[in-house]
């Protein structure tokens, strides 16, 4: 597997599965990650003894949590939020230093992610510098696999989640009413087959599971995604040249944005575990088995991507698969996206060019995650003679 930065697979050696010495297998073909990805009754979601909503789910109990969480992240409804993360976006870049490095994943990406899920959630503004605090020590928890640090950092942000709860159920400021996907949160109704009216509110310990994969998930992916597209941008002239001309035109700029994180993507991988003995490429994997689908490999597999740095959004679009398939595909694409375009179109339109900082020197993360653990790039004030 890539350990944190996304080489070129050599066609003559890439193989779609592999088995690890810890007796798990990695799928790093493109067909075969959306062939597991599309099956989850051999291929369950249920990897965790925590609850996990609805990542890890599998069947009608997934199909139920699902529709659920689709009312709140629908297009119809986050386009809303636009000009709110427009504005946030703005707000960063302009506050940022010209002609100097910036380390761009904490002065832009971390904090656009917090001001805007704190924005469409309707969460305290206060709660920013704990949000970013937690972020920090959670990622470095995560990259030294310190398991009591993360098991105390997932306590920290459960207390947070509850608080908000609580808010909400409180008067909202000033005598008006709440109006956020928060409040919507506390209303809304799931279908139950057990319960006599056939629908329930939620309980609380599932909220704030929907609530860890909205904020815990989305914050560090929104800030990742940051760190990868500014770096490419700056490091690649010709891809910073696209990118500007696809400023006016929001389909266009969204599938450039796809496609950076096609070519270096953070979200490297997701947990499955067999139900039964299933064959794959060629290999029978036993039932009970550990599975890893590697969705950076498989966005670069040779087979399908024969050139995988190569900068083609038109051609990769219909084999994206930088937000998932199959039924677990990620619900809040199109929120993500909204954040990143405004980031990327603060970015390019707040100054003439950017280039790569001389020093310090940007840093990949090391697995289990992807991107860079810092992104230094420099705002310049004039395009470059």
């Amino acid at each position: 597997m890539n350990a944190g930065k996304n080489t070129p697979p050599n066609p003559s050696t890439f193989s779609p599965l592999t088995r690890d010495p810890g007796d798990v297998w990695v799928v790093h073909g493109h067909a075969e990650v959306i062939a597991c990805a599309s099956d989850p009754e051999r291929f369950s979601s249920r990897v965790s003894r925590h609850l996990q909503i609805p990542n890890g789910l599998d069947g009608d109990e997934h199909r139920r949590f699902r529709n659920l969480i689709e009312q709140f992240l629908n297009p119809q409804r986050v386009n809303g939020y636009q000009p709110l993360f427009e504005y946030v976006a703005e707000t960063l870049v302009s506050g940022l230093p010209r002609s100097s490095p910036i380390e761009i994943i904490s002065r832009l990406g971390s904090r656009l992610a917090v001001r805007a899920q704190c924005g469409w959630l309707g969460w305290a503004p206060e709660l920013e510098q704990p949000l970013l605090d937690w972020m920090k020590d959670h990622r470095e928890a995560a990259r030294t696999n310190d398991l009591k640090r993360l098991a105390l950092g997932a306590a920290r942000f459960d207390a947070m989640v509850q608080d908000e709860i609580e808010r909400h159920r409180g008067p909202a400021p000033q005598g008006g009413t709440w109006t956020d996907a928060m409040s919507d949160l506390l209303a809304v109704r799931v279908e139950d087959p057990d319960s006599a009216e056939g629908r329930r509110l939620l309980t609380d310990k599932e909220r704030i599971s929907i609530l860890r994969n909205w904020v815990a998930g989305d914050l560090g992916s929104i800030a990742d995604s940051v760190g990868v597209i500014a770096h490419q941008i700056a490091s690649r002239p010709e891809i910073q040249c696209e990118m500007r001309n696809r400023l006016s035109d929001r389909h266009a700029l969204i599938r450039g944005i796809d496609e950076l994180l096609r070519i270096d993507d953070p979200f490297l991988t997701n947990r499955r575990i067999t139900t039964c003995p299933v064959k794959l490429s060629g290999q029978q994997i036993p039932a009970k088995a550990k599975v890893i689908l590697h969705w950076a490999d498989a966005g670069r597999d040779p087979r399908v991507f024969p050139n995988p740095d190569s900068f083609e959004p038109e051609r990769s679009a219909p084999k994206n698969i930088v937000y998932g398939a199959g039924p677990h595909i990620c619900p809040g694409r199109t929120l993500a996206t909204i954040q990143l375009a405004a980031a990327v179109r603060a970015l390019l339109s707040g100054c003439p060019w950017i280039r790569l900082a001389d020093t310090p020197n940007s840093r990949r993360a090391q697995l289990p995650t992807g991107g860079f653990e810092e992104a230094w790039i420099v705002l310049e004030q004039d395009t470059p003679s």
